[in-house]
């Protein structure tokens, strides 16, 4: 059985292939693989001889030390709020849990067999004004004549410029 220090310099010239592939600098890196090769030497380490040579069993462990100090992405110097939290850790707007229940209703609207969604009066009549419906269009949705979508829209329009 080799020394420390024989194994230590046996294996000291991987050190920098491991260097490139993380964060960490090369001494470092030969630091832990010298305090590696005292455990193995002296038997306080979890090296088992039936699964592999103790070259192969420090370079897997080389290997996970440097998996856990991978490079990454460098973090933003300001960072708002939760923004680097994982998503489901993360608190949604007002707005944005508003927008999700109103997105779950119509897919259970819909799931309920009753056709596409829930049409949306107000909505409606906001599109045709935005010219993004035709009032036939606008009629098929809601089920009524294409007068009734003009008087809609007509107050509609009148509510708009009575608020304002």
């Amino acid at each position: 059985m080799l020394t420390a220090d024989e194994l230590f310099q046996e294996l000291r010239g991987e050190a920098h292939k491991f260097s490139r592939c993380c964060i960490l600098p090369v001494e470092d890196i030969r630091q832990e693989l010298y305090l590696m090769c005292i455990e193995v030497t002296s038997g306080k380490s979890s090296y088992n001889p039936i699964l592999g040579t103790v070259r192969e069993y420090i370079m897997g462990r080389l290997w996970g030390l440097v998996r856990r100090w991978r490079e990454s992405d460098p973090l933003p110097d300001e960072v708002e709020g939760d923004a680097m939290a994982p998503n489901y850790l993360r608190v949604q707007s007002v707005e944005q849990q508003l927008i999700d229940r109103l997105d779950r209703e119509e897919r259970e609207y819909a799931l309920n067999g009753h056709g596409k969604s829930k049409p949306d009066k107000p909505q409606t009549s906001l599109h045709i004004v935005c010219n993004v419906l035709s009032r036939r269009d606008a009629a098929k949705l809601l089920g009524i004549t294409r007068e009734a979508v003009r008087q809609r829209v007509h107050r509609a329009l009148e509510k708009e410029v009575g608020t304002r």
